[in-house]
Parts: C-alpha cells; structure tokens; sequence
C-alpha cells in the first residue's frame, strides 16, 4: 500500500519523456489520446506531474485554455500501482485550483471514467454543447464519431 500523498507540481522539461511513457501507455487502451514527443516538448509547462517519495512521475495531467471562460483537463492518468489512492483526485484538484486563479468559469473533460468526475461535481453534458473541442480534436480522432467518451463539466464560478 503506497501512501496517496503525493506532490503536485508543474512538469519539467525533464519529466518529458515520463509523461510520453505514461499517456501513451494509456492510450494503447483507449483511455488517452496518444501525444508524440515533439508535442510535449513544445508544451511541458501545461502539464502538471504527480510525484511519489522517490521524486518519480506517477501521474499527469494537462489543462488546456480555450478562453478565459473555458479549459479542459486533458491527459489526466496515473500509474495503475497508483490508481484508487487519491492521486488522481489531488492532480484534478490542482488543476481546478490554477483554472479558478486564472478566473476560468468552466472545465471540461471527455472521459472513460465518469464516476471518477461526478464524484468531484462535474455534471454530464453532450458533446455538441462543446463545439471549441469538436473542432479542435473530435473531428479528426479516430474514433470520431463512434467516440466512448462521455463529456463533464464543472462551473467554478456562478
């Protein structure tokens, strides 16, 4: 049994190739999209790691601003050793914390994993009711349009 406290911090240029093992892991399952190197190379400073006693990546996650109204938590797993112990819920949590002090009225997901989301207030939407997703990524998915992701959202501010 691992203790669920883990640190939280934005990712590092180092921690790169942690995060590609990582997410593309996951994708192999469908969970994630798969990212190439390249991509996070150019965009590190977005993702936020979770790291055990031993300073190694557990887990990721990436908040993606469309406007000052709206972000998505994207790339959000952790090691399956690490799964059911808080580490997801504390990476979320983070995220939720730096979208509110950025004032972002609303964070999305689409996920494979809604209780996790409605557990921490998210509510189910359709995915036509984010049409800057659709056009950024759903339409050129593979899976598009016979996705398996649900859509949540959460509204930080009234």
């Amino acid at each position: 049994m691992f203790n669920s406290e883990v640190k939280v911090r934005q990712a590092l240029k180092s921690d790169v190739e942690s995060i590609h093992r990582l997410v593309n892991f996951f994708s192999k399952s469908d969970n994630l999209l798969p990212l190439n190197i390249g991509f996070l190379e150019k965009n590190f400073n977005y993702f936020y790691v979770a790291l055990d006693d031993e300073n190694k990546v557990v887990g990721n996650i990436f908040l993606f601003v469309y406007s000052h109204t709206l972000a998505e938590i994207r790339s959000l797993c952790v090691v399956e050793k690490r799964q059911k112990q808080g580490t997801g819920t504390r990476l979320v949590k983070h995220i939720l914390d730096l979208a509110r002090e950025k004032k972002i009225k609303q964070v999305f997901t689409l996920t494979t994993k809604p209780h996790f989301f409605t557990k921490l207030g998210f509510e189910k939407i359709e995915k036509e009711e984010l049409p800057e997703k659709i056009f950024k990524d759903c339409r050129n998915c593979p899976s598009h349009p016979n996705c398996c992701e649900e859509s949540f959202i959460l509204n930080l501010f009234d």
